[in-house]
């Protein structure tokens, strides 16, 4: 179990079931998605955090994946996770 597991939930079951690709970019604002991504996890959503090179400048690829117990997405290759994270929309 990933630490990040514990608070899954722990404040709501509304998102359960959910999966939110949180795309951080390269402003200030990146700071920010630590506390935004586990307040969706706190309501019960899986999220994946994408990064582009410029957000990589201000927030690492670890600490977004220790946050958010998903691996943290920094280029697209041939895994094709634009396809694979939407699952069966």
């Amino acid at each position: 179990m990933h630490p990040s597991d514990a608070i899954i939930g722990s404040q709501s079951s509304l998102l359960k079931g959910k999966k939110i690709v949180l795309g951080i970019t390269g402003s200030i604002a990146a700071v920010e998605c630590f506390e935004l991504a586990r307040d969706l996890m706190r309501h019960g959503a899986t999220v994946v955090p994408v990064l582009t090179p410029e957000a990589q400048k201000l927030v690492t690829p670890y600490a977004m994946s220790f946050a958010t117990g998903q691996e943290a997405i920094t280029e697209l290759d041939g895994r094709v996770q634009h396809v694979t994270l939407m699952g069966d929309v």
